[in-house]
């Protein structure tokens, strides 16, 4: 029956609720909606993906109840602690007209006038928790170390700042205007300091760093104070006004705000809007055409278009550009309140619903900032030097995170990030993902991978013996020169505690193959489908073929840390004193090739 909703069978059978008449143009991908609501992202339904994340993103779901969405996140920070953070007069100009500080901006303007802006400011700076203090104190920092560690950490994946980076999280390029010192010394050396919920994540990067990054941003803007201001805003009825205009236009759907966490939504419900009849649609005094899609995509366009003394509209105006209206009409247009059979529906199976849960997660935290995810993402790439400096891929062509790493060791990284690749400066932050979040992602990547179920025969000891003839393939090879300190390469000692070991072979056969941009090389020669020994390394043709060659590194590599290794002796030295050996001269011609 599913194959039926997307083919002929329309025409032989308009049974209301179930085969109706397709829509035409853009609203065609509307009604996907009813059988695949789960999917942000839907293939085949660019705009109706698109609208769905724009939904989120800005925040919709925070006013108006929508199926689908009414557990969503509020998307805004919280204001508990405001008062710590940032300047009255930014604050008060903030509110008032968002947009002259940050104008790409989500947050959307409500057109207020001076003594509603005025009161707001009152009073969530009033409501701002009293006895909290900041865990750091800016002291100094140098402006020059900050911007390299700005430039090198992995900030430009989420920032812009002064026309370069990302714009995943605010613009800095005015900074200086909107917090102080303190405040920005804590947020970046422990930002769940201040905020236990926040996305962004913990860099671990101790004072003294933050104190230069601090100080380097801290040149982007300064106060601009308002004569006068904060002694107005100490009136009490000024406070008690603020909190009637906050509670009015809902502050509270998209941030915390002490006293206002169990409010209702404050706008219609949206899960039916897109079959809303034009009598219930009220056009006031505009002059354009009496439909639904004008309606709505003015409503989008100018949120106030249609008030009146009698209409009130507390939408405020989000500023969007034509694409993004029409991405929402699509979606609005989609919220039609029918509920398909469900054999008619598309129903996600474990796999599915695994791999959508984790595409979620992926994009609320901004993994593809910095990694390649499913063959999109690395954007940081753009703004490091070297390529040896690129944070690894999560999921790309024939490599798959979830099938290299025991899944034990990702959910234990996952939940605190120690260091692995030493020589890398863009750093795995530690996020404040929730338990379950951790075991979702944990999933996710499994769900992605060839081989994502439990190794079989992991407990059993390898032989020794083949152990140790790996041990010397790597000293032979000169593997320690870069995994030894792992000043250059993994340790072998945590490549045994997180690799799986049918993962082993398949990287050490095929490394460039897998990145691209590794520091890794490619250790076996590629010759039409084979794979060769290359002329330098042809002492470990002793070993065998090319896989019992590889087959033997990654014994090692299993066992390196249960067992017992020499590594003084390498291939082709073994009884070398009751042969004679090679003299000394010999070991230097080596050492010069």
């Amino acid at each position: 029956p599913a194959e039926h909703a997307h083919g002929s069978h329309h025409e032989m059978d308009q049974t209301v609720e179930v085969n109706e008449p397709m829509l035409h143009g853009n609203f065609l991908q509307a009604t996907c909606r009813n059988c695949h609501a789960e999917v942000v992202n839907l293939k085949g339904a660019p705009l109706l993906s698109k609208g769905k994340r724009l939904f989120i993103k800005l925040g919709c779901h925070g006013c108006h109840l929508a199926d689908g969405y009414a557990t969503q996140a509020k998307v805004g920070p919280r204001l508990y602690r405001i008062a710590s953070k940032v300047d009255p007069s930014w604050l008060y100009r903030w509110i008032k007209k968002p947009r002259d500080y940050l104008p790409k901006t989500r947050m959307p303007d409500f057109g207020f006038n001076d003594k509603d802006a005025m009161a707001a400011t009152a009073f969530l700076l009033a409501s701002s928790e009293k006895d909290y203090e900041l865990s750091a104190k800016f002291e100094s920092g140098d402006p020059d170390k900050g911007k390299k560690l700005f430039e090198s950490v992995g900030c430009q994946g989420c920032h812009e700042l002064d026309g370069k980076g990302e714009t995943h999280g605010p613009d800095l390029s005015r900074i200086g205007h909107k917090v102080n010192s303190d405040w920005l010394v804590t947020w970046i050396s422990n930002p769940h300091s201040y905020n236990a919920k926040s996305k962004i994540p913990n860099l671990r990067l101790g004072e003294e760093k933050a104190g230069d990054i601090a100080s380097y941003l801290l040149q982007f803007g300064k106060k601009d104070l308002i004569p006068g201001l904060e002694a107005k805003l100490q009136d009490p009825g000024l406070i008690q006004q603020g909190e009637v205009v906050v509670r009015r236009r809902g502050c509270f759907a998209c941030h915390d705000i002490k006293g206002m966490e169990d409010e209702g939504r404050i706008a219609p419900e949206l899960s039916s809007f897109g079959r809303k009849m034009i009598v219930e649609l009220e056009f006031g005094d505009s002059h354009i055409p009496h439909t639904w899609e004008s309606w709505v995509e003015t409503k989008l366009k100018k949120p106030l278009s249609f008030a009146t003394e009698r209409v009130l509209d507390k939408m405020p105006n989000f500023h969007l550009a034509q694409d993004e209206i029409d991405a929402l009409v699509v979606l609005l247009k989609g919220f039609n309140g029918t509920k398909v059979p469900v054999q008619y529906r598309r129903i996600l199976s474990e796999k599915e619903q695994t791999i959508e849960t984790g595409r979620r997660i992926i994009t609320k935290y901004n993994c593809r900032a910095c990694h390649n995810v499913e063959g999109e993402g690395g954007q940081i790439q753009k703004y490091l030097k070297a390529k040896a400096q690129y944070p690894p891929p999560l999921d790309m062509g024939d490599y798959h995170v979830g099938e290299r790493l025991k899944s034990s060791w990702l959910y234990s990284f996952l939940r605190d990030p120690t260091p692995v690749r030493t020589w890398i400066k863009v750093k795995m932050p530690t996020f404040s993902f929730s338990d379950k979040e951790v075991r979702d992602l944990t999933a996710y990547f499994e769900a992605l991978s060839p081989a994502s179920s439990y190794e079989a025969d992991v407990h059993k000891g390898k032989d020794n013996a083949v152990a140790q003839k790996g041990a010397e393939m790597v000293n032979y090879m000169d593997c320690g020169r870069c995994h030894d300190d792992g000043e250059k390469g993994i340790e072998f000692s945590l490549a045994s505690q997180r690799l799986r070991q049918n993962w082993i072979p398949k990287w050490l056969k095929y490394t460039r193959d897998m990145i691209p941009w590794t520091k890794m090389p490619s250790h076996w020669v590629k010759k039409g489908d084979q794979l060769k020994v290359p002329t330098k390394y042809s002492e470990i043709e002793t070993v065998g073929d090319v896989d019992t060659q590889v087959n033997t590194l990654t014994d090692l590599i299993v066992a390196y840390n249960t067992a017992e290794l020499d590594f003084d002796l390498s291939l082709g030295e073994g009884g070398g004193d009751e042969d004679g050996g090679e003299d000394e001269g010999d070991d230097e011609e080596e050492d010069d090739e």
